[in-house]
Parts: structure tokens; sequence; C-alpha cells
């Protein structure tokens, strides 16, 4: 058979029902004789999320009818190279991820839509040489970023007055104030556990 390497993974036997931890050759990987368990990674890996697909024997099987070869299929579940986890059968492939949910919405959410623009002004803002051009540059985003959160609530409330938007405008700002102040306040009680004097 030649070089391989060895995944180690407890399975069930589907013959005798035997649960126990089962060795899965597999020349998928350097074939260096290594010893591979979950979280290791297994090289030249390739990018993504993929299955390996591998056969194994159970030795009690072996032990009880030498006669008979029983192989067992196991499916190696990899991303980026990761081995995340070995299962007797391969799950159906499904559309609920990530990706697929985020290209098939019509509506995106907000702050995916913003993240370009964030990304296109973090772009632009170079390194400040002075304290002067600093504090210049913090009132310019700080003036971008009022800007981009009044632009937000009003896409939240299409059809509100423009009363209605300060309303709404206030109260988020509360809401962000008093979050921050029970945060500064949580910070303060763990600062005083891990540093005392």
């Amino acid at each position: 058979m030649g070089l391989f390497d060895s995944i180690y993974a407890a399975l069930a036997c589907p013959v005798c029902r035997s649960v126990k931890e089962r060795e899965i050759q597999t020349k998928k990987g350097p074939c260096l004789m290594l010893r591979l368990e979950v979280g290791d990674t297994i090289e030249p890996f390739f990018y993504g999320d993929y299955w390996i697909e591998e056969e194994w024997d159970c030795d009690d099987c072996r032990k009880k009818m030498p006669e008979e070869s029983q192989w067992h299929k196991a499916f190696i579940h990899c991303i980026n190279g990761l081995i995340v986890e070995v299962t007797p059968e391969k799950p159906p492939p499904s559309d609920r991820t990530w990706e697929t949910a985020m290209k098939r919405s019509k509506n995106p959410p907000l702050w995916l839509r913003r993240l370009d623009a964030v990304k296109a002004e973090m772009k632009t803002v170079r390194f400040p040489r002075t304290a002067q051009e600093g504090f210049r540059q913090c009132a310019d985003l700080s003036e971008t970023a009022l800007g981009w959160f009044r632009q937000s609530v009003r896409d939240g409330h299409p059809r509100a007055s423009a009363e209605e938007l300060e309303k709404e405008r206030c109260l988020l700002v509360a809401r962000f104030s008093a979050a921050e102040a029970r945060r500064i306040v949580k910070w303060k009680k763990e600062r005083g556990r891990y540093f005392r004097g």
C-alpha cells in the first residue's frame, strides 16, 4: 500500500456497534506516516469547506470474522485544511450557509452596506504629523460618523418627520450613553478586583 497518514477519530462500527477510536488511513496528506486527529491541519490543504472520503475496517469484526473483510466509509470534514470532524455519513448539503443567505438576501443588513463606505473613509485618513492635525482629523471623522448615524436613523424611519427623527436620534444616543456608562462601571469593578494596590 505504501506510505500514508492516519486520522484517528471515535466512530461506531455499523456491524458490531462498538464505539472506539478508529484509524482511518488516507493518502490525501503528505504521506509521512503522520498521526492526525480532529483539530490538526492536514497538508497540502485546500482552501474552502470540503470533505475527504476514506474507508476503515473494524478490528473487533476482523477478530470475530477473519474471513470476511468489512470496510466502512468515513467522511473527514476540513475547512482550509483544518480537520473539523469525522463522521460515518456525509450530511446533505445545506443552503442555509452564511454566504448563500447573504447572496440571496435582497435587503442586506445596514452595517454590511456601510462597510465599503467605512473602508473607503479609513483609506483616505493618513497618520497625523502634528497634534493639531490629529485633532482636526478626529473632528472630521466625528462629523462623518455623525452624518452616517443620522442617515441610518433616516433609513430606519423613512416616513418620519424631522422632529420624530431628532427624537429617535436623542433616544438612541441616550441608550448608547447608558450602555457606555454601565460598561465603565463594570470595568472599574473588574479593575478594582484585579489591580488592587
